[in-house]
């Protein structure tokens, strides 16, 4: 692992809009630092190719394309998601 100030190892970050833009560049820092991704956006094209860019890096990643019927949808992940990905840290709300 590159020399980074933070270790992400054992830790999982949701990135919502994670698929292009400061999103995705956020998303790259997370893998970098060894941590696991669940990116959520509306394209489904656009979280296959994050998803592909960012697995290289030995990282977990989830990509969903996922609709949000309001902002307290971010602050809640689903119990489903909170056991598959045992680590989450926190919802990174990052809509384009």
């Amino acid at each position: 692992m590159p020399n980074l100030p933070w270790d992400m190892r054992g830790k999982v970050v949701v990135i919502t809009g994670g698929n292009a833009g400061i999103g995705l560049g956020f998303a790259r820092g997370i893998a970098k630092a060894g941590g696991g991704l669940v990116i959520w956006g509306r394209r489904k094209a656009a979280n296959d190719a994050a998803k592909a860019e960012l697995e290289p890096f030995g990282t977990r990643v989830l990509a969903r394309r996922w609709m949000f019927p309001t902002r307290h949808a971010l602050s809640r992940p689903s119990p489903k998601l909170l056991k598959k990905w045992a680590g989450l840290t926190a919802p990174s709300p990052m809509p384009g």
